[in-house]
């Protein structure tokens, strides 16, 4: 009997693995002992090293000792990689080059940030942030002027002028020099129409500017009485270098009517076209018969430096003074022109009815008629006079109709139907047409002249008289000019008609 060198238990000697615990049996068996010998410790069947026999794994070599199989030896664990110490030095080295880069760079743009930079660049898009941005930058630092200057600037774009020039009066409060600000200043004062924060800013740059005399002027003005000037020389001799200034003081006081002190000014002086237009229909009115024909050769001179409306003005005055020839010649300068103003057309078509070339002027009347233009009504009205004193009152009726199609009547409109009327001897309706013209303007004076004298015709004495009379008033009022000694006449004639018999109902005859 050999026992097992696994379980120590009794097995046969040819036995190739163990019936009590499976383990094979590769090494020869040993001997089973007698109860009498000492039991020696197992033994490894791989290494034969020594093991006890309650060893389930010989720690020698790895052998399952109940299996006799060797058990795999567990991979060794991986070293973690460790940076060699050269390495790991310039790795900490580069790790505090780059924080170190970053912290100069942020630093950089710390000190490199402009905030009213960026409001300015803002302000193109977004003004009041970056107003916003300024306020916020200015609370900071009270003292930039830039900042102030730009904040300033901000709101004067964003029509924020009181606010303005707040800002403009701190900067000027830190440095009194700069010019520029004053300007600005006095620009946003202007906006405001603050006439004492004007003055004050424009007798800042008269310090600036001891050599401006415009300035000066303007001081001059913002200290007087606009409406009253006492000192016309004064500002005259202002203006001595500054035709734009001398003619606006002209403007100036013609406006208030010192035509005299204009005149004296004037004596020796050279003046605009522009300026001699201006005194030209003032002096027609003032009947300076002298002045008006010296005027009249300035503007002749140096016509080309008015405009096309200017020159139309003209015209309208010299048509007005009764020289139709120079004012066809004016105007038929315009005729080579591709385009010209409609009021050109118009005009230069009435020059030529007060010419007497009457069929000349219905070819540019129906001209403008057709155009449907802003003369197209006058120049349907003119037609329908031109007809009825051709005694074509059907071309004049139909003239008149279509006038009333469109709802253009107009007082003059009325006048010319009323005409008609009485020449259909329809006075009734005449009086009734006078009547609308009247009522469509009061101060229609042709209307207030035809109804009176219809009145006067039918008998009606005392309210012709009355519409005579507030006829007399109205051209007084609007062409002081125009001659109304026949009317005064036959008011008289009434008057004493009346006085002499009030009740008479007789009627005057009458030329009309």
């Amino acid at each position: 009997m050999f026992q097992c060198p696994f379980c120590s238990k009794p097995i046969n000697e040819n036995t190739k693995q163990c019936p009590h615990c499976g383990a094979p049996i590769k090494a020869s068996a040993i001997p089973l002992q007698t109860k009498t010998e000492t039991k020696s410790p197992g033994i490894c069947p791989n290494c034969k090293s020594p093991v006890n026999k309650t060893d389930i794994i010989c720690i020698y070599c790895g052998t399952n000792l109940l299996t006799g199989t060797k058990i795999l030896a567990e991979p060794p664990k991986e070293k973690k990689s460790v940076f060699p110490s050269i390495n790991k030095k310039y790795f900490l080295y580069g790790l505090f080059v780059i924080l170190l880069l970053i912290l100069v760079g942020v630093g950089i743009i710390y000190l490199t940030y402009d905030p009213i930079s960026s409001a300015i660049n803002l302000s193109h898009t977004n003004v009041l942030g970056a107003i916003d941005i300024l306020q916020k930058y200015i609370a900071r630092n009270p003292q930039n002027l830039r900042a102030h200057l730009v904040l300033g600037k901000l709101y004067l774009k964003n029509n924020q002028t009181e606010e303005a020039l707040a800002e403009f009066d701190k900067v000027l409060a830190i440095n009194d020099k700069d010019n520029d600000v004053i300007w600005l200043a006095l620009l946003a004062s202007s906006k405001k129409n603050d006439k004492t924060q004007q003055l004050k800013y424009i007798k800042k740059l008269i310090e600036k500017y001891p050599e401006r005399n415009d300035l000066k002027l303007l001081n001059l003005l913002g200290e007087g009485n606009i409406s009253n000037i006492n000192n016309p020389e004064q500002l005259f001799s202002l203006s001595t270098n500054s035709e734009i200034n001398k003619n606006g003081i002209i403007a100036l006081l013609l406006s208030h009517g010192n035509y005299n002190e204009v005149l004296n000014l004037t004596k020796n002086v050279e003046i605009s076209p522009k300026t001699a237009l201006l005194l030209l229909i003032l002096s027609e009115n003032m009947k300076d018969e002298q002045n008006r024909q010296k005027y009249l050769e300035t503007i002749q001179t140096y016509i080309q430096e008015l405009s096309d409306a200017e020159k139309a003005l003209l015209a309208c005055q010299i048509l007005k003074s009764g020289d139709t020839n120079k004012t066809l010649q004016l105007l038929q300068s315009f005729k080579n022109k591709e385009k010209i103003p409609p009021v050109l057309n118009y005009l230069y078509a009435l020059t030529l009815l007060n010419s007497g070339l009457t069929t000349e002027a219905i070819i540019e009347l129906e001209k403008i008629k057709n155009s449907e233009g802003n003369y197209s009504t006058d120049a349907s009205l003119d037609l329908a006079l031109i007809y009825f004193q051709q005694d074509n009152l059907t071309k004049a009726t139909e003239l008149i109709q279509n006038i009333k199609n469109k709802g253009q009547q107009t007082p003059r409109c009325y006048l010319i139907e009323g005409r008609i009327a009485l020449a259909n001897n329809d006075p009734t309706f005449a009086q009734q047409c006078f009547a609308n013209a009247i009522q469509k303007d009061p101060n229609y004076a042709p209307a207030y002249l035809e109804n009176g004298l219809l009145y006067i015709q039918r008998g009606v004495l005392s309210e012709g008289l009355k519409l005579l009379k507030s006829y007399i008033q109205i051209v007084r009022n609007t062409v002081p000019n125009y001659s109304t000694a026949e009317i005064q006449v036959l008011i008289e004639q009434i008057e004493q008609t009346l006085v002499n018999n009030p009740t008479s109902s007789q009627t005057i005859a009458i030329t009309q």
